[in-house]
Formats: structure tokens, sequence, C-alpha cells
């Protein structure tokens, strides 16, 4: 049975949130797990896509009004509304170890079964509908959007359990289904905690693994300030997805069995992986008083 990590975090800040999310993924390589899952909640919040424009997605006045922030995240896919009725779900995973996720679209089939199956447990006729979201009869409970990295997959979802379904409607301009809330529609569960519970029971179940429990590790805290610093809080970003300028400071020993051009390309071709949509502006040291290469963003130390 393979062992997958049940990342125990909690916050309701929508710029972290998705902060940790990015740092898990761009770290999760050497983590020594096949696979993460993570259930979180935001306070209200519109998540866009990666590559939307805010001004024909989302009403900004309203949003304004109420304090509803906007956030852009790493995936394609719609805007999606986000409260604390909202179960985000993030999943993780090494695509050459679960073959069946290699295609793009039967991806999400394969990533809604725990809530299909969860509701059709209990009669409920939900169903999964291409080309991402999940339906009881013909409202919309849940969309799935995705990214993909070499061999690591990032899926997640947000499911609509006891969002405030007007805040939804006016926050959003381009909603192509009708919504509805679990919650209206299955009176099994009395909060969110509980759905979230049965959850992680379901998809460890369809997918035959063993959920371990663990915080965030020291890199992924480190990581996740820097995202959040540099990209998930700058407006321009999030707005006009303009990509941030950052320096970073590459230091390495002076030592004549080094080969500089090869640690070099290694250092930044791992920082750029890092730290995406940033504009990095290299400089390279050689120092002398130092055994083994340094890289500082702006002015930080950061780990590998």
């Amino acid at each position: 049975m393979a062992l997958w990590r049940l990342l125990n975090y909690e916050c309701f800040n929508p710029k972290l949130n998705l902060s940790v999310e990015e740092s898990v993924f761009r770290l999760f390589k050497n983590s020594g797990y096949d696979g993460v899952l993570w259930l979180w909640c935001n306070n209200p919040s519109v998540i866009i896509s990666y590559s939307q424009d805010v001004r024909h997605e989302v009403n900004l006045e309203f949003c304004k009004i109420t304090g509803i922030e906007i956030v852009r995240r790493l995936s394609g896919g719609g805007a999606v509304y986000h409260d604390r009725g909202v179960a985000n779900i993030s999943l993780i995973v090494n695509i050459e170890k679960h073959k069946e996720l290699m295609d793009i679209e039967y991806t999400y089939r394969v990533v809604a079964r725990p809530l299909v199956n969860l509701l059709r447990d209990l009669d409920i006729n939900a169903e999964s509908k291409i080309p991402n979201g999940v339906f009881i009869d013909n409202f919309k409970i849940a969309g799935f959007a995705q990214y993909r990295s070499q061999s690591t997959l990032l899926v997640h979802s947000s499911i609509l359990f006891d969002a405030n379904l007007t805040n939804l409607y006016k926050s959003l301009i381009n909603i192509k289904y009708p919504v509805a809330n679990i919650s209206s529609l299955v009176w099994k569960w009395s909060n969110i905690d509980m759905f979230k519970r049965e959850i992680i029971y379901w998809f460890s179940r369809i997918f035959n693994v063993k959920l371990i429990k663990t915080p965030l590790t020291s890199k992924e805290v480190v990581l996740a300030s820097k995202l959040y610093a540099l990209k998930y809080s700058n407006a321009l970003y999030n707005t006009n997805k303009m990509h941030p300028n950052a320096v970073v400071n590459i230091c390495l020993p002076k030592c004549f069995t080094v080969n500089y051009v090869k640690l070099y390309e290694n250092l930044l071709l791992e920082t750029s992986r890092l730290y995406r949509d940033i504009n990095l502006m290299v400089k390279l040291h050689f120092v002398s008083n130092i055994n083994k290469p340094l890289v500082f963003l702006d002015n930080e130390l950061i780990a590998f």
C-alpha cells in the first residue's frame, strides 16, 4: 500500500494558502511520499486561473466593497468563489506511480471519484461531467483544475458545502451552470469538518493508500513565506498578471576543482523552478571564505 501525506495545516488566508499549496508542490519530488492530500478553507475570496483577465471574470467593485480578496492560482480553468463554507482539496501525486492520471481529461474523472462515490453511497444522484465538474442533478457542486510540471501533478477542487451563494453570484461574472450547496441537498453532515473527514476516508479507499498526517516541513515554510511575500501578496500579479522582480545572488566558493559552469547552471535552474512567475535578476559572486554554494533571494538565504 502506497504512502500518502495528509497535510496537517489550517489557515484561512487565501494568499498564504495558495503559497503553501505551491511550496508543497514545488518540493514534492524529494518528499519521500507518493502523494499529498490537503483539505483547506479560505476566507471570502475569488481565485482566478493563471491566464484569466480579472476584469472579464470578477465584479471588482462588489469584491472591493465586501472585502473579497482576489488571488491568482497556478492552474487553468475558471474563476471560483471561496469562503469557509467551501471545502478545497489539493492532491499532489507522482504521475509515474499513478499512470491513470497521465491523461488530462481522465484525471478529472479519477480525482472526482471520492466525492461522487461518497454521495452515491448515500443514494444521491451525483455524477462527474465533462470537462471538470461534479453535479447533483443539474446543479454544479464542485469544480476541478490541474497543473503539471515534469512528473508531478497538482489537482485542486473547490466543493460547495455551505458557501454564501449570494456572494458567489455577485462576485463572479461568468457562471456557466446553476450551483448549489451540498448541505442544502444532503442532510447527513452538520458541519464542513464532518464532511471533510468523509472525503479523506474515500480518498484513501479509492486510491488504496495509507494517509500519514504531517505538518509543513521547514523548507516548505520558507518557500511558502517567500512566495507569499513576492507573488501572492502582489496586487499587480493577482490582478494584471505582472511578474514581480527579485534579486538572486549566487555565491560560489573559490576552488579550482569546482565545475563552475555546471554548478551555476544547476543552482539557477533550481531557483527558477521554485520561483516561477518571478523575474529573477541574477548576480554571480566568487567568495573565498565559503566551502559550499550559497543562494540569496532579496538578501535572504534560501535552501534547496
